[in-house]
């Protein structure tokens, strides 16, 4: 019986897991003509089950029968790690993703609009010559900035024609 790389030199009959998982699975070890490979829970070498892979194969002209048995952990263990490793690095990648979003988005689109609510608290206060254009990216920040300007050169317009404590 060969288990991992341990070789045992034990009869199959006296390997109970190995009996009996063939026999659940309707494998005759002594009628084995074709070489037969199963995934069955067998206890490891700590003592608890864990999932095997074994294969079964008749060797010619003799009684003999070699049986593998694999530990799944063996060659799926690399592959949950690298698994964990790449939902790690996808997380990370999200959480930049989103930081740059948001720091992009403070730029693009925070600071006209607190820039804008500047404009209108001069606006408010008649301070006309403080009111310009706000620079952005955005089409429509841009063409509120510009009506905000004219706006104000419309009320400035006004205010000089009728006294400040009537406009205000």
């Amino acid at each position: 019986l060969v288990t991992g790389v341990q070789t045992c030199a034990l009869p199959i009959f006296k390997s109970s897991a190995v009996q009996t998982v063939l026999a659940a699975a309707g494998v005759n070890p002594m009628s084995l003509d074709a070489p037969v490979q199963l995934r069955a829970p067998l206890p490891g070498q700590d003592g608890e089950e864990s999932i095997h892979y074994l294969g079964a194969s008749p060797v010619p002209d003799t009684n003999w029968l070699v049986i593998t048995v694999i530990p799944e952990a063996d060659f799926l263990g690399t592959i949950e790690t690298s698994t964990q490793r790449l939902a790690l690095g996808l997380l990370v990648l999200v959480i930049s993703i989103g930081i740059v979003a948001l720091l992009t988005s403070e730029r693009l689109i925070d600071a006209p609009v607190k820039a804008l609510a500047a404009q209108i608290q001069h606006i408010e206060a008649l301070d006309f010559a403080r009111v310009g254009t706000v620079g952005s990216n955005i089409r429509e920040v841009r063409h509120l900035s510009v009506s905000m300007q004219r706006m104000s050169r419309a009320l400035n317009a006004i205010v000089r024609f009728l006294p400040r404590e009537l406009v205000s």
